[in-house]
């Protein structure tokens, strides 16, 4: 009984070790991220943000057009 209880024993401290090597080895290599790849985890958000205002910039473009047009077509017609 005593050889087996060591056994489990170290079966246990195996799983553990390995468990804890694992986390180890993730956290060893989220911290080995370089600048370069947050950056690149930064850009597609920026990105993002100069589309929404890029098409904003558009719809007030095409709104002052549109008036225009309205103003021009009044003038034209009276």
């Amino acid at each position: 009984m005593k050889k087996q209880k060591k056994f489990d024993q170290n079966g246990r401290t195996t799983k553990q070790r390995r468990a804890n090597l694992w986390i180890m080895s993730l956290v060893i290599s989220y911290m080995k991220r370089t600048e370069e790849d947050q950056q690149k985890e930064v850009e597609p958000e920026l990105e993002d943000i100069r589309c929404r205002l890029m098409s904003i910039r558009l719809i007030n473009v095409r709104s002052g057009c549109h008036t225009s047009l309205i103003h021009l077509r009044l003038y034209m017609s009276s």
